[in-house]
Formats: structure tokens, C-alpha cells, sequence
């Protein structure tokens, strides 16, 4: 009777083509996606400021509330409806970059899995015969 080999006992050029195998995939998955990204580059770079306007309130609110409960304490009812104000135009401000950039990042994805399956999609039509004689259609379907 035949025993099944470890991990361990299995040949180390056989480890190492599977970890070479592993890294080229690797390597080109990332070339990929680097290459769907490229394409939308504009839309990505009109997000960024949005991002980075929007994730700014969450550092200023902090400084708000130490304001506002300094000037409550102080009696200085002026300051207090100053910085009141102040807060809230900022967390809106935040709030509203945070949706515009949501709407664009989302729009950027859709692009994105769109031209992904447009790509696959024509890899798919131009395989040879045999190719599906091998993959079941409902599987190639289910990829899309």
C-alpha cells in the first residue's frame, strides 16, 4: 500500500517551481492592475483632494470640542457660538467632500470592473475550440 507524501517529503524543485509559479502570478496580477488603474488615472486624481478634505475634519473636530468646552467655561458666549459655527461648517464641508469623493471612487470602480470584463471577455472569444470542449460555459459565465 502506497503512503501519501508530507509537505515535507514533497521534492524541494517542485516547492520551488510552485513558489516561482506563484510569484510570476503574482507579478502579473499587479502589472494588471496597475494597467485598469492607468486607465482611469484622471478620475483618481480629481478624488484625491476630496479624500484627504474630507478625512481633515476628523483631526480639526477634536480641536473644536477643547475650544468650545474651554470657551463654555470660561463664560465667553461669543467665542462659543464662533466656534459652534466653525464646527459645523467644517463637519459639513467634511461630510459633503466625503460623498463627493465616495460618488467618484465609486465611478472609478465601476469603470474599472467594467474594463475588466470587457477584458476577459474578448480573451474569451477569441480561445480556440478545444478550449471549451475543457471548461464548462457555466463556468466561464459565472467569471464575468
Amino acid at each position: 500500500m502506497e503512503r501519501l507524501k508530507t509537505a515535507d517529503e514533497e521534492p524541494k524543485g517542485e516547492k520551488i517551481a510552485d513558489l516561482k509559479l506563484k510569484a510570476k502570478i503574482k507579478k502579473d496580477a499587479n502589472k494588471l492592475l496597475w494597467e485598469f488603474l492607468a486607465e482611469q488615472w484622471w478620475l483618481l486624481l480629481i478624488g484625491l483632494p476630496f479624500m484627504f478634505a474630507g478625512s481633515a475634519q476628523e483631526y480639526l473636530v477634536p480641536d473644536f470640542i477643547g475650544k468650545t468646552l474651554n470657551a463654555m467655561k470660561d463664560g465667553d458666549k461669543d467665542e462659543m457660538k464662533r466656534l459652534i459655527f466653525w464646527w459645523v461648517f467644517t463637519v459639513i464641508v467634511g461630510a459633503s467632500c466625503g460623498l463627493i469623493r465616495d460618488i467618484i471612487f465609486g465611478i472609478t470602480s465601476q469603470r474599472i470592473g467594467t474594463s475588466l470584463r470587457q477584458s476577459f471577455f474578448k480573451a474569451i472569444i477569441y480561445k480556440d475550440v478545444s478550449f471549451f470542449d475543457d471548461n464548462r460555459t457555466g463556468e466561464i459565465l459565472s467569471r464575468l
